[in-house]
C-alpha cells in the first residue's frame, strides 16, 4: 500500500511544477512594433503583466502595460482592430468565454521574441 501510494506521488510531482514566469524568460532578438495577426495565437498564462502568443516557430511576449487586472486563466483577448496587426499602444479587451463578461481593457507595451525553454509550462 505504501509503495503505491508513492508511485502515485512521483507521477502527480510534474502536474504539480510550478508555471514558467514569462517575464524571466530571454529576449531572443530585438523588439518589434507589430506583428502580423494571421496565425497569431494567444496562449493563455493567467499572467497579468505579460500576453504570451505563438506566431509560426516564434514565440513572443507582450508587456501589458500597467498590468491587466482582468486578465487571467479561462479568458479570451478580444480585440476591435481591424488593422490585421497586433502593435504596441494597441487595446486588447479581455472577456470571459461562457458568460461573455468583460473584464476591461489593457494596453499592450513592448513586443519581443522570446526563447522558450523544452518543457516550460504556462
Amino acid at each position: 500500500m505504501r509503495s503505491a501510494l508513492l508511485i502515485l506521488a512521483v507521477l502527480a510531482a510534474p502536474a504539480l511544477a510550478a508555471r514558467t514566469d514569462v517575464g524571466a524568460l530571454p529576449a531572443s532578438g530585438p523588439a518589434v512594433k507589430c506583428l502580423d495577426e494571421t496565425g497569431l495565437q494567444y496562449v493563455a498564462t493567467g499572467n497579468r503583466d505579460w500576453l504570451l502568443m505563438r506566431q509560426g516557430r516564434g514565440t513572443f511576449r507582450a508587456e501589458l502595460v500597467g498590468g491587466c487586472p482582468g486578465m487571467g486563466a479561462n479568458r479570451i483577448i478580444a480585440r476591435r482592430n481591424t488593422q490585421g496587426r497586433l502593435c504596441g499602444n494597441d487595446l486588447i479587451e479581455v472577456i470571459d468565454p461562457v458568460g461573455g463578461m468583460n473584464y476591461g481593457q489593457c494596453r499592450i507595451g513592448r513586443i519581443e521574441p522570446i526563447a522558450v525553454p523544452k518543457g516550460a509550462r504556462f
